[in-house]
This record gives structure tokens, C-alpha cells and sequence, in this order.
């Protein structure tokens, strides 16, 4: 009668270990992305692009505005912008966050501010971006790395007034 019971007893606690176990392990994927998120921030204010693109897969992509950009692609863009904004800032926080087979699909809010020169009129200019997107983030090596980015919303203002987003080519 005792090994009767014992067995759903068992059965529970490894069930109840086990969800345990998961969600300290999908708890730790988010803390390390969320921290990916917070050094990426601090490396765009600080033009870093090295250390933003070590956060992304070698065959890393981007899909906004239905265009779709490689790595390199965002490198080369990245830089551009580095090179004509005055200053860069941008907050990423995590809106919701899925652990499912060694992947995580995160969808997160950036918010981002630039200012720039304006090479035809010299005038200092204020962009600020809203943007929602999805990615897929993998562990590899023990580091969180992006493996696509799928951009689901974007808003932008140009000096105070709204604007339509705009892709470069």
C-alpha cells in the first residue's frame, strides 16, 4: 500500500522540480537577454557598433518595413548613422519573453532619440523612434545571441511631428 503511494508523490515532486528547473532556466535566459539589451543601449550611445553586432549570429537578419537586411547590411547602416548623428540614446525593454527549445523569442520596445545636423540647412534635428519587434535570440557558448529581428511597429517624429517610417534602399 506504501509503494502505491509513493509513486504519485515522486511523480509530483519531479514534475514540480522540473517546472521549477524551466522557469529558473527561462529566468535566466531573460535576465542575460535583458542585459544584452541594456549594454546594446549603452553601445549606441557610445557609437560601439562592435559591440552590438557581437550580439548577432553570423547569418543575422533584420525584416523591417518588408525589406530584410543581412549583418553586414546593418553594420554598413549602423556606421552611416554613427558617423552623421550628434547624439544617440535608445531604451529597450521586454514586453513579453518565450523559452521553447533552447530558443528564445523576446518582443521588445525601443525607444530611441537622434540628433543630427541637417547637412542642407545646418539646422539641429530631433528623430524619435518607437519601434515594437520580435526576435529570436539563441544560446550559443554559453552567450545569448540574436538570430533574426522582425520589426512589428514603427513610429517617428521629425522634430516634433509625426513622420512615415522610411527604409533605406
Amino acid at each position: 500500500m506504501l509503494t502505491r503511494t509513493k509513486a504519485p508523490l515522486f511523480l509530483c515532486a519531479a514534475l514540480t522540480f522540473a517546472n521549477v528547473a524551466f522557469a529558473s532556466e527561462a529566468g535566466d535566459a531573460r535576465r542575460a537577454i535583458e542585459n544584452a539589451y541594456k549594454r546594446t543601449d549603452a553601445a549606441v550611445a557610445r557609437r560601439d557598433s562592435k559591440t552590438i553586432l557581437s550580439y548577432m549570429k553570423p547569418g543575422y537578419h533584420i525584416t523591417m518595413l518588408g525589406r530584410t537586411w543581412s549583418k553586414s547590411r546593418v553594420s554598413r547602416n549602423m556606421n552611416e548613422l554613427f558617423s552623421n548623428a550628434k547624439t544617440l540614446q535608445t531604451k529597450t525593454s521586454i514586453r513579453s519573453f518565450i523559452l521553447r527549445r533552447g530558443k528564445a523569442t523576446v518582443v521588445a520596445q525601443e525607444l530611441g532619440q537622434i540628433t543630427a545636423v541637417s547637412q542642407r540647412t545646418h539646422e539641429l534635428n530631433l528623430i524619435k523612434t518607437n519601434s515594437i519587434f520580435e526576435e529570436v535570440w539563441v544560446e550559443e557558448k554559453g552567450q545569448w545571441l540574436k538570430q533574426r529581428t522582425t520589426n512589428l511597429r514603427i513610429q517617428e517624429t521629425f522634430n516634433g511631428k509625426s513622420i512615415k517610417p522610411v527604409v533605406a534602399k
